[in-house]
């Protein structure tokens, strides 16, 4: 194994377990998320840093605010990587307003968009511009679209020019992957990810497409919100060659404390695995606009798909 991916092993593992000890009624989706976050920005967890920001977010929020409830964690993770994390909280809360007066619910999702939106400047076109894209996002595929495309909404208002293009650009990648992966919210979500390589989308679907056949030929399973973290690896050129590669991380990371088979699914670990591989990939890249584009694609996705599996988690917890 190559020394950064070791570095980034090790890494991850250290954050995990760090986030589990500050954030210890979080599930373990969640301590491996807020873990990610730190690894994919070369930092670690400040459970200091963590605690005065939560302080303050109790101050500014109400008892059931969505910014309290199971994104809290990652939120928390994000700000205090920021060196004006009071700052960038003001900048989230005004985005949320901003959103909430832009007609989207308060649910637990809604964190996702306030969050990314807050590492912009905020204002109330961008947020419309979110909306905007959202709608058209309903529109197209009404049954498919749900408040986990909220945060891939408020990324395309970032990086597209205009709604209609970042709904047209999502529509060219559904089209392909829906002939593999048939209509499911998982492939709608794969469509926005590939969305944000507009020149290379029909390349980018096949490639896919044939990582998919490869790894689950090699019992390397991803399922529902696991596999849109593939979209992010076809960005990277990381085809269906590269799948051993995957397959070894999770194994590695299978022996590492906080990720056994009592902790994680299979599928989870593999989505860390995935995630750990692009991240070297874009490490390994010249610094530019086109690099950092690529690292809030990754951070996005890491953060729709582990939240969206933790909401569902504790969804069907509450059901029993």
């Amino acid at each position: 194994m190559e020394e950064r991916m070791e570095a980034l092993i090790d890494g991850f593992e250290k954050n995990r377990n760090a986030a589990a000890a500050v954030f210890r009624f979080s599930s373990a989706l969640m301590h491996c998320l807020c873990g990610l976050l730190a690894t994919m920005q070369n930092t670690g967890i400040d459970a200091t840093a963590i605690q005065e920001l939560k302080r303050e977010l109790k101050r500014e929020t109400r008892l059931f605010s969505p910014l309290r409830g199971i994104a809290m964690p990652a939120l928390l993770t994000q700000l205090s990587m920021n060196d004006h994390g009071t700052q960038m909280l003001d900048k989230m809360l005004k985005a949320y307003r901003l959103l909430r007066e832009e007609g989207f619910l308060g649910t637990d999702y809604l964190p996702l968009p306030t969050y990314i939106l807050a590492r912009n400047e905020v204002d109330m076109a961008l947020c419309r511009k979110t909306r905007e894209i959202y709608l058209s996002m309903r529109e197209n595929k009404k049954f498919l679209t749900g408040g986990d495309d909220t945060g891939f909404a408020a990324l395309l208002a970032v990086y597209t020019d205009t709604p209609q293009t970042a709904s047209e650009l999502s529509l060219r990648a559904y089209s392909p992957l829906l002939k593999r992966f048939g209509a499911r919210n998982e492939t709608w979500l794969m469509s926005h990810i590939l969305a944000f390589d507009a020149e290379r989308i029909e390349t980018n679907a096949e490639s896919l497409i044939a990582l998919f056949e490869r790894l689950k030929a090699d019992k390397v399973r991803f399922r529902g919100m696991e596999s849109p973290i593939l979209a992010v690896l076809t960005l990277l050129n990381i085809e269906e060659r590269d799948a051993g590669e995957i397959a070894r991380l999770s194994m590695e990371l299978r022996a590492r404390k906080g990720f056994s088979r009592w902790t994680l699914s299979n599928e989870q670990r593999n989505l860390c695995a995935a995630a750990l591989l692009a991240l070297s990939k874009i490490q390994g890249k010249e610094s530019s606009r086109e690099t950092r584009k690529l690292l809030y694609v990754l951070i996005t996705t890491a953060l729709v798909t582990l939240t969206t599996a933790t909401i569902q988690a504790a969804s069907a917890a509450a059901a029993q």
